[in-house]
């Protein structure tokens, strides 16, 4: 059984046919997914697609605030994120972090880290396991997790960094995910990630519908059955192994947090 451990399943086109989207992911061995929202329009969809019955016991939701997005945060926004927290004891934070590819000043940086710290707060008030975006942002997001104290843990998205610095998030106890990055040949430090990082540290991902593997159609979270594949053959063992550890590494995240 393999763990889609960052999606968005609803968002476009994924949503608009989404039980033929899951209906493709099973068929290739993927059973459960976490659905991370990027803003507030997400957090409704969410919890009513984790409340369907079919689907309470193999997709999981993340609630927060994506960076990007944060230039137009509803008033009251984080007194509701706490609310809709408390209103979903299974839910995670996120997908939330720093983007300083998108936030080049001091003073944008310095938006995304207070939203982003907040969020934190509220992530240990209700002892939640964090979704974590940081693109270009390591040490500052490392910093805030330090700062803010945040000790549960929870999923680093679309790691690219190396292996040092995925040590020092594991010590915060992340988990880090390894995914669509590996379908470009040309991510040669994600593949040295992927043949080093210990299995008990790595859960995998696909992003989808975004980072496809093909220009100019949606990444789908079969393809975390792929990247199973490609991390098997870069340490010489079977792609079932992969999928056993990297789900027990994810249930273990979700559920004891």
């Amino acid at each position: 059984m393999l763990f889609d451990t960052h999606c968005h399943l609803t968002h476009p086109p994924l949503f608009h046919r989404l039980p033929e989207i899951l209906a493709e992911a099973r068929t290739c061995g993927v059973s459960y997914f976490l659905s991370a929202a990027a803003d507030t329009d997400d957090w409704e969809n969410l919890i009513a697609l984790a409340a369907q019955p079919t689907h309470q016991n193999d997709i999981y939701i993340a609630l927060g605030l994506h960076p990007w997005f944060i230039d137009r945060l509803p008033e009251n926004v984080f007194n509701r994120l706490d609310q809709v927290l408390q209103q979903q004891p299974q839910a995670l934070v996120g997908e939330i972090g720093l983007d300083f590819h998108r936030a080049a000043d001091e003073i944008s940086q310095r938006q995304q880290q207070f939203v982003f710290e907040t969020q934190l707060d509220l992530a240990k008030t209700h002892r939640r396991a964090a979704v974590i975006h940081n693109v270009k942002s390591g040490v500052a997001c490392l910093a805030s997790l330090r700062r803010t104290n945040f000790t549960f843990g929870g999923f680093v998205h679309a790691f690219s960094g190396s292996t040092e610095e995925a040590h020092q998030w594991i010590k915060l106890g992340f988990k880090i995910g390894i995914g669509s990055l590996l379908l470009n040949p040309n991510t040669k430090k994600v593949k040295q990630l992927a043949s080093r990082l210990p299995l008990d540290d790595m859960v995998l991902e696909t992003d989808a519908p975004y980072m496809p593997p093909t220009p100019h159609a949606p990444n789908h979270p079969k393809n975390t059955r792929q990247i199973a594949e490609i991390i098997a053959e870069l340490r010489g063992i079977d792609w079932q192994t992969v999928a056993e550890v990297s789900t027990r590494n994810a249930l273990s995240v979700i559920t004891n947090r």
